[in-house]
């Protein structure tokens, strides 16, 4: 069986085109299902930490302080001939962690928020 490939994309607000980006995550990155409390669904939640640097970040510092940032995760199963939407999930500037130093963000573990799955 071949190993799955992914690809990740930054779109500025829900509309937004779709911007390739290149964060830096370890190995650790699981999608999880999550009952939501007292409701009748499930939340799939992408648990692990992304570290977006350079141009990823003057993407996302150049846009307005409240913009709502789509972080969308494809993934490839056949070497990457064809691509499937894996997850998508949302993020806020206030959710990161921002090194104007080193240009950097990180996204922690319950930053990304996704679509919900129904009964």
């Amino acid at each position: 069986m071949i190993n799955p490939i992914y690809k990740f994309y930054l779109r500025l607000g829900k509309a937004g085109a779709e911007t390739p980006v290149n964060p830096i995550y370890k190995d650790d990155v699981t999608l999880d299902y999550e009952k939501e409390a007292s409701s009748r669904f499930f939340r799939a939640k992408l648990n692990g930490k992304f570290t977006f640097l350079r141009a990823d970040y003057d993407l996302i510092m150049g846009a307005q302080f409240d913009t709502i940032y789509m972080l969308v995760v494809k993934i490839s199963y056949d070497l990457g001939r064809s691509w499937y939407n894996y997850w998508e999930g949302k993020f806020m500037r206030t959710d990161c962690t921002i090194d104007p130093t080193d240009k950097s963000i990180k996204i922690g573990r319950a930053s990304c928020r996704e679509r919900v799955y129904g009964e």
